[in-house]
């Protein structure tokens, strides 16, 4: 028996019932009867809908809101809500199939209607290809529990495509960063300029605000302008050096010019890093000329 059999066959069953003297189990086969022809309904209601959009495209009919709502004497919300239908189907035509079947309500596909109404394009589509999925998910489970799983995907596509767009604006904020450096031939001040990604600024930042700290705890500077603890904190943050994993480097004070050096070993299977041999003053001082 076809689905249009099998509604045939409900509406008879349906004229013929009298619920008013039906007890509980006979209720439940009647409501389910019930299902299966408004469902009906609602397909063919979603099909004069398609047919009224492709007439008002070409002059010959108004818009499928107005007609419904005359034709059908719904209010405006009812008939947006067979046009939202409608669009859902268009994109995942086997929800229609189901309708027509009965095996789901107009109330899944309001819930497919509500999950993707703000979605942008490819998000839209990363959900419509969830179909096969939910239309599983809505022959198992009610309204209610359908609408939570069809709000949950979307939140969830949607958290992954902003987390892909962050990810993709950061790469590009780094590649944009830059330093630029120059000299004001009128004062003879330095100038220099740095652009920089969100991440790479707050590492900066973090270094600068830490200097500050320092310089604020000391007796002396007590009196001195902000403007010029900045400054200096500025310079300082500059004297912090760290080394990625696996470079070879050597350091340390000269003659005229002292160094703190705290060193931050981070361990790798049991290593913390590997000592080089001794450098002798003439080959550390003639790598810092070379600089």
């Amino acid at each position: 028996m076809g689905d249009d059999d099998g509604v045939v066959a409900a509406f008879e069953a349906l004229r013929l019932a009298d619920p008013d003297v039906m007890e509980r189990d006979d209720l439940v086969d009647f409501v389910s009867l019930v299902r299966q022809v408004m469902s009906w309904c609602r397909a063919q209601e979603m099909r004069a809908s398609r047919r009224t959009r492709e007439l008002a495209e070409q002059g010959r009919a108004e818009a499928p809101e107005s007609l419904l709502a005359t034709g059908g004497r719904c209010s405006g919300k009812d008939a947006r809500a067979a046009v939202e239908r409608d669009k859902v189907c268009d994109q995942m035509p086997s929800f229609e199939d189901a309708l027509v079947s009965g095996d789901v309500s107009s109330g899944h596909v309001d819930a497919l209607v509500n999950a993707t109404r703000h979605l942008d394009d490819q998000t839209r589509a990363e959900f419509n290809a969830c179909e096969a999925d939910l239309l599983a998910e809505a022959g198992r489970v009610g309204v209610d529990a359908f609408s939570r799983t069809c709000r949950d995907l979307a939140r969830n596509l949607v958290a992954q495509a902003q987390s892909q767009s962050d990810a993709d604006e950061l790469d590009a904020q780094r590649a944009r960063s830059c330093v630029k450096r120059w000299v004001d031939e009128l004062t003879g001040m330095r100038h220099t300029h740095i652009e920089l990604d969100p991440v790479r600024d707050e590492k900066l930042w973090k270094a600068i605000r830490h200097q500050l700290g320092r310089l604020r705890r000391r007796d002396g500077n007590r009196r001195t302008p902000w403007a010029a603890l900045e400054v200096e904190a500025v310079v300082r943050a500059g004297d912090v050096v760290w080394t990625p994993p696996g470079v070879f480097h050597w350091h340390g004070a000269t003659a005229t010019q002292g160094m703190r050096h705290l060193a931050v070993w981070e361990f790798v299977d049991g290593s913390g890093g590997e000592l080089g041999e001794h450098v002798s003053d003439e080959e550390y001082l003639a790598g810092a000329a070379a600089d």
